[in-house]
């Protein structure tokens, strides 16, 4: 018996053993181990790249350990500010989406900084003047602040 892969697409979709003569048309005869999603290009297999650390799982503790007392202390003041306008009826629209970002940060049960939408989140902090693009990128890249 002999191992072959199953290409499409460049990718190997599946690895069999056969005996040679009798593998399926377009398998790939392989004498080292290969795996599904393994790139082949008609002479050499490549292993995919290994997946980075997981970023998932931060408590929204550890989240805010990520910024800086001032950061954090700018955040809750727009937050009150918002708070305020919305009770009063005055909220601009910026007010009422930091709300409602606020509210789904409250709600998760950790936050993953790899989701785009927390990407997102910081874009507004960044235009509000709390973060400063750089300071997201090391927020994002889960660098606690020096």
């Amino acid at each position: 018996m002999a191992r072959y892969a199953i290409i499409e697409g460049g990718k190997v979709r599946n690895v069999i053993l056969a005996e040679p003569g009798n593998e399926p048309a377009g398998a790939v005869a392989c004498d080292r181990p290969v795996g599904p999603g393994w790139s082949y290009d008609g002479q050499t297999f490549t292993a995919p790249p290994a997946p980075g650390p997981q970023r998932t799982g931060l408590t929204r503790g550890q989240f805010r350990l990520l910024f800086t007392f001032n950061e954090r202390a700018a955040e809750q003041a727009y937050g009150f500010a918002a708070q305020a306008a919305a009770e009063a009826g005055t909220a601009t629209s910026e007010q009422l989406a930091y709300l409602a970002m606020q509210a789904d940060f409250d709600a998760a049960a950790s936050i993953n900084l790899d989701d785009p939408a927390v990407s997102a989140a910081l874009d507004f902090y960044v235009a509000w003047g709390i973060l400063t693009a750089a300071r997201k990128a090391q927020v994002l890249a889960g660098e606690a602040p020096a």
